[in-house]
């Protein structure tokens, strides 16, 4: 871009991604992407921020965008295998330690990771199911969920179909995930 032979790049990485919050040039700034009808099914509503790039974005100026998810995937092994069993140590390993994930010096994207975020048309492996139930995590989500759309006429008017609701569900947990890294901020600026 800076010698003029191509116009645009695509980053994708979680804000802040690195080689983009050190970029320094005023010739060029962030493009809103808008959230468009057909990138909604797959796609939550994303924004970035000058906190988020300094460089690129002044003030309380704000870029639009999507965020493209990320997903950890395992093979579905069959139980009483080896390698089922270390899948299940993984899990149990992993799932018990992700709080210290979302906290540094690990990048501030984890803080948005959600264990329990829904997949349409995947199924979650059974011991990671059996987890996430026994510690109440999908359980407290989806309660949380359904006080938000009870509360929110007009979001629950914007449900027609399940896989409306699941976009709205990833939309929540975005939203929620993003508010309680704001108050976590907060009460350590206090």
């Amino acid at each position: 871009m800076k010698a003029g032979e191509i116009d645009a790049v695509i980053v994708c990485g979680g804000k802040p991604y690195k080689s983009v919050s050190t970029f320094k040039d005023d010739r060029f700034h962030l493009v809103t992407v808008d959230y468009e009808k057909p990138l909604q099914k797959d796609y939550p509503p994303a924004s970035l921020s000058a906190k988020d790039y300094p460089n690129l974005i002044s003030g309380e100026d704000r870029v639009d965008t999507i965020a493209v998810p990320a997903v950890l995937a395992a093979y579905n092994w069959a139980p009483n295998t080896e390698r089922y069993r270390k899948l299940s140590l993984f899990v149990d390993a992993f799932f018990t330690k992700f709080p210290t994930f979302q906290n540094p010096p690990f990048h501030p994207k984890w803080k948005e990771v959600s264990l329990s975020a829904p997949l349409p048309d995947w199924q979650r492996l059974p011991v990671a199911e059996q987890w996430l139930k026994s510690h109440n995590i999908e359980a407290v989500a989806r309660t949380r969920f359904d006080e938000f759309l009870k509360e929110s006429p007009a979001a629950a008017a914007t449900i027609k179909t399940d896989a409306d609701r699941e976009t709205l569900f990833k939309q929540f947990q975005a939203w929620e995930t993003e508010r309680n890294a704001r108050a976590q901020v907060e009460s350590k600026q206090k």
